[in-house]
């Protein structure tokens, strides 16, 4: 038979017994750190977009901000004091612009130049965001350039549709001038002079 177990002093009913204390578990030093990896790295790269751009990349920003308004800016130089708008043919406005296909053509090598160079790895994701900058001082010195070629062209209409013109007058040299004896003769004689009229006679 098995032994009796141990009966408490206070074998009440009422009695409740305490659960004994847990053990805390030993505090664990630092681990290990995690292993950094190229993939690691270019995940969080690609998330924050802080990847080197590509060829894509460099295609669009080169043919459509940096030639498209470079191209722009030169034909405003080329043609500096001509009113295109007014003197120019459709046709020759529309062969001033260097058209999408062009700037493809001319922007392809130099993507891919500046996708393997060093600048372009280490400046290119700069000079990529800095687009939105790049077009509002574009729309700025359009607009400004808007203005004064519309003020120059009715203030040259002013100038010559009103005119002012200012009366020659003789000069000293130019007045006539009457001798002594002419001017007797025009007055007469002061001596004959008789007044006739109310009051004279």
């Amino acid at each position: 038979m098995p032994p009796p177990l141990p009966q408490d002093e206070d074998s009440g009913e009422g009695v409740i017994r305490e659960p004994p204390p847990r053990k805390t578990p030993p505090k664990r030093g630092p681990g290990r750190p995690r292993k950094v990896t190229t993939e690691n790295v270019n995940e969080k790269a690609a998330k924050l977009n802080l990847l080197p751009p590509n060829a894509e990349e460099w295609h669009d920003y080169i043919s459509n901000v940096a030639l498209k308004w470079g191209t722009r800016g030169y034909v405003a130089f080329a043609t500096r004091g001509l009113d295109r708008y007014d003197n120019f043919s459709k046709a020759d406005l529309a062969a001033l612009d260097a058209d999408a296909d062009e700037l493809a053509a001319i922007s392809k090598p130099i993507s891919h130049m500046a996708e393997r160079s060093k600048f372009g790895k280490r400046y290119g994701r700069t000079i990529i965001d800095s687009t939105d900058g790049v077009a509002a001082i574009v729309a700025i010195g359009m607009w400004g350039a808007r203005v004064n070629r519309i003020a120059n062209k009715y203030r040259k209409g002013m100038q010559e549709n009103v005119s002012n013109p200012i009366e020659s007058r003789p000069t000293g040299s130019e007045i006539p001038t009457e001798s002594s004896e002419d001017s007797t003769e025009s007055l007469g004689d002061v001596r004959q002079f008789s007044p006739r009229g109310f009051g004279y006679n």
